[in-house]
């Protein structure tokens, strides 16, 4: 049997021979790894990568930023509706993500090479346009000398024409739920529209509400030839028990859905959930003072969706 010494001098000459060193400067070494690494697989833009579906939205995040800038060896995190999605270097772009018609959420966040991946937490959340359907977007993130994060969408013809000769950083794998199963429609009604504050019986309803529902459902029916399945969704503002925010929300859309129904949506394809505040559009509304402001702030968020499945009129 070998002596457990002359084992790893034998291991550690095989080490070198290979062409694998160790060096106590990590600095160094991430700096080797950023000049063009086996981990880092760089894939390079094919027009695919941009190409949007009919039912759902695409969006292309890049990073443009110089080498020699202070923070252009620091990943820059990036997080859609609080999934994990890529870890961008300077002049790379993510994977394009497939997305539901709607807003999202994105969230950059500095990496740290040291600990990895970072939580989001503490860093500020910033809403997509409204996504639509068949549509490419573009979103550009940097990372200033100061350390400030800056991010913007950008023109749809002049990204792609800088992007065709940007690779695509595939080193790791996103985590965000692309919504394979998207609704081919979104309808959204003011909840102010529909009910007074904190109530949600049908005989709560405002007197137009009833017109408006009937409304809707006459232009659901005139957008579709065919309607699969339908789904009333309640949203509610954060302010308050978030408890309560949560059954208000479900009883309201429960209300809607019985009105949708009585107005000649099929009963066997329709359904209802409540999210409660989770999916906020405006999210800054805290910074007023005054409970009117915040109250005007948050009508956005204080909302019933309608979602609707289906085979749409050319």
């Amino acid at each position: 049997m070998m002596a457990p010494g002359k084992a790893i001098r034998n291991i550690l000459s095989l080490l070198l021979l290979s062409g694998i060193t160790f060096s106590g400067n990590s600095a160094a070494a991430f700096n080797e790894s950023v000049n063009g690494t086996p981990w880092k697989m760089d894939v390079p833009a094919l027009p695919s990568q941009w190409k949007s579906e009919d039912a759902r939205a695409r969006v292309i995040i890049f990073r443009h930023q110089q080498q020699h800038q202070r923070y252009a060896l620091l990943p820059l995190n990036v997080y859609i509706n609080k999934y994990y999605h890529a870890s961008l270097f300077p002049e790379h772009q993510a994977v394009g993500l497939s997305l539901c018609p709607g807003k999202s959420s994105v969230i950059i966040v500095p990496g740290n090479r040291k600990k990895g991946i970072v939580g989001y937490e503490q860093n500020p959340e910033v809403m997509t346009p409204e996504l639509q359907a068949g549509m490419t977007y573009f979103y550009q993130i940097s990372m200033e000398d100061s350390g400030d994060i800056i991010g913007r969408w950008m023109d749809s013809e002049q990204s792609k024409k800088e992007l065709a000769n940007i690779d695509i950083q595939a080193h790791t794998l996103s985590r965000v739920i692309t919504g394979d199963n998207c609704p081919s429609g979104l309808y959204t009604i003011s909840e102010a529209a529909l009910f007074n504050l904190d109530q949600y019986r049908a005989e709560n309803l405002q007197p137009d509400a009833i017109k408006k529902i009937n409304k809707l459902v006459a232009t659901i029916t005139s957008d579709y030839r065919q309607i699969s399945k339908v789904i009333v969704i309640g949203h509610a503002d954060p302010v308050g028990n978030e408890q309560h925010n949560q059954s208000l929300s479900e009883l309201r859309a429960n209300t809607i859905m019985t009105r949708l129904i009585a107005a000649g949506i099929p009963a066997d394809i329709i359904s209802s959930r409540g999210v409660g505040s989770r999916e906020s559009t405006v999210l800054n509304c805290n910074e007023y003072k005054g409970g009117e402001a915040v109250s005007q702030c948050n009508q956005p968020n204080r909302r019933v969706d309608v979602q609707v499945y289906g085979i749409r009129e050319k």
